[in-house]
């Protein structure tokens, strides 16, 4: 696939409307789509006996209203996320706080 056609389809690539948007929901032009994937992995895998809390930094410099800026870390900005793992490495459960 080309670059210009696969910038098209991304230009194109909606799956909510922007004029019935919430105001008090930050994420809601991927929730629906979210839900559906968390959903589908909670069919396929169990959780094992041992379980880690973990939190994780998604380095962004762009502008979002709940992004974080840590200095001790080595991505000082982006969005900080809390996440249930197992000793695979296998993250059950995402949470952003807002």
């Amino acid at each position: 696939m080309s670059r210009n056609r696969f910038e098209l389809l991304l230009r194109f690539r909606h799956f909510e409307d922007n004029e019935e948007t919430p105001d008090n929901d930050r994420i809601y032009k991927v929730r629906d789509l979210l839900e559906c994937v968390v959903k589908k992995y909670k069919n396929v895998i169990e959780p094992d006996e041992y379980l880690a809390i973990d939190e994780s930094m998604v380095p962004l410099r762009g502008r979002l209203k709940f992004k974080q800026y840590i200095p001790g870390k080595a991505h000082k900005y982006g969005v900080k996320l809390f996440k249930i793992c197992d000793n695979n490495g296998y993250t059950y459960i995402n949470w952003c706080f807002i």
